[in-house]
């Protein structure tokens, strides 16, 4: 519904509810603030190494051109909200693996561009933080699947970046306006949308429960 009212102010909210969600589970111990800077630094780094990629699939999402709060405003937030991260506080301790890990997620952003790089995040990174903190809290039989799977995406991404680094601008597997269904994306979207943010507020509030 919001969506449907207002589609700027629903990805605007949906990209800060999930840079909040990001700090807030990967990073369950550390204070608010450096939750916030990990957060942002996700969202904020596709936006800002690849550009012209987010505003594209933005576009796609909004049907129209999105504000510039949304795709440069992020941007500018990426290179601060990276190093705020990495900064040793009175309260945080930074882990040598922070910046390594955003390095990395940086890379990928420039050769692979934006999906592919949120993709190795959510796979190699978000997920496994929920299967660590919450495999000792629900009943599982195992979880050897969900790396096996994390490694499926891993490889597939591999293959479809070099694949993709080979083909031309006009080959109908690039990402362009002419080889996509803009309705199927958009609405895509917005049901992942609609399905994700019930699953974040749900965890927050069983973390805050203990």
């Amino acid at each position: 519904m919001l969506w449907w009212v207002s589609p700027d102010i629903f990805l605007l909210a949906f990209l800060s509810y999930s840079a909040f969600h990001f700090g807030d589970s990967d990073w369950p111990t550390a204070s608010t603030i450096h939750k916030t800077a990990w957060g942002i630094t996700i969202i904020a780094l596709p936006c800002l190494l690849a550009n012209q990629q987010v505003t594209f699939l933005f576009t796609l999402i909004l049907n129209a051109e999105p504000p510039s709060l949304i795709t440069s405003g992020f941007g500018y937030l990426a290179i601060p909200a990276a190093l705020f991260c990495s900064l040793k506080t009175t309260t945080h301790q930074p882990n040598l693996t922070t910046p390594v890990l955003l390095i990395a997620y940086a890379l990928v952003c420039i050769i692979g561009g934006a999906l592919p790089a949120f993709t190795c995040y959510f796979a190699f990174l978000h997920g496994p933080h929920h299967l660590q903190r919450w495999r000792f809290k629900l009943p599982s039989s195992g979880n050897s699947g969900v790396y096996l799977l994390s490694f499926s995406v891993f490889a597939i991404i591999l293959v479809l970046v070099v694949l993709t680094s080979q083909l031309s601008p006009n080959d109908p597997w690039v990402l362009s306006g002419s080889s996509l269904d803009s309705s199927a994306i958009r609405y895509t979207f917005v049901a992942l949308a609609a399905l994700t943010v019930p699953h974040m507020a749900f965890l927050y509030i069983a973390g805050k429960r203990g």
